[in-house]
């Protein structure tokens, strides 16, 4: 999709400009406070910048919003970490070598920009020990058997599933409660019959998976708990 950058002659508002075959004109406000307008391909400057002006208060509220989560971001990632998500709980950091137990994490005393990655290595390796287990009863379950599945650290999503059925979860899914973890595999698993979102295949998620809104709200809770941890 291309992108162009403008400036609003009406509202002053710097925003970048996404044109795509919809039929409407939304928002987007970035992690950074930066306004993403989508419109139609053949929607006129006048009718965006319309559109912006009726938006103003909202984009105002919503810039601030994430420019100041993005100000919290950046103050937590000069400090070493208290705590870190997973599954579903708030683990403490301690001093020492990067590992996992029972009961906490350990990490060298650096601040947590230069954790990051040991950290990403340590989500990863629980992704590992934990997420085959339940793919395979979930498989046994369904009937629904992946051709291959591996772990990666994507943040735009916590799961895939391919053309040729092979599963890829993000390891940062090891931050949300079983509940909503097996909510994610059932999901991905049910892509192997169906590789849509129509109304058969949600209707095989909720065989299975009955309180599957009640677990995505868990993993809304989870996007908002890595926020604050720094790690998204």
């Amino acid at each position: 999709m291309p992108k162009t950058a403008c400036i609003s002659g009406e509202t002053g508002i710097p925003y970048i400009l996404i044109r795509s075959k919809r039929k409407t004109i939304s928002i987007r406000i970035s992690g950074a406070g930066e306004v993403e307008v989508r419109a139609p391909i053949r929607a006129s400057k006048q009718a965006i910048e319309g559109f912006l002006e009726e938006k103003r208060n909202w984009i105002a509220f919503h810039r601030k919003k994430q420019q100041d989560r993005h100000t919290e971001k950046q103050q937590s990632l000069e400090k070493y970490p208290s705590c870190l998500p997973f599954l579903g709980r708030q683990y403490p950091v301690l001093a020492g070598n990067s590992s996992f137990s029972q009961n906490a994490f350990y990490l060298p005393r650096k601040p947590l920009e230069d954790l990051l990655p040991a950290i990403e290595t340590l989500y990863r390796e629980q992704a590992y020990a934990y997420l085959p287990q339940r793919v395979e009863y979930w498989a046994y379950k369904t009937g629904l058997y992946p051709e291959k599945l591996s772990v990666g650290s994507a943040k735009g999503s916590w799961g895939s599933c391919s053309g040729k059925n092979a599963i890829r979860f993000s390891c940062w899914l090891m931050a949300a409660p079983p509940e909503a973890i097996d909510a994610v595999i059932v999901h991905e698993l049910c892509h192997i019959r169906e590789h849509n979102h129509s109304s058969r295949f949600w209707a095989l998620v909720k065989t299975y998976i009955p309180d599957y809104k009640g677990q995505k709200e868990a993993l809304q809770d989870t996007l908002r708990n890595l926020e604050a941890a720094g790690l998204r």
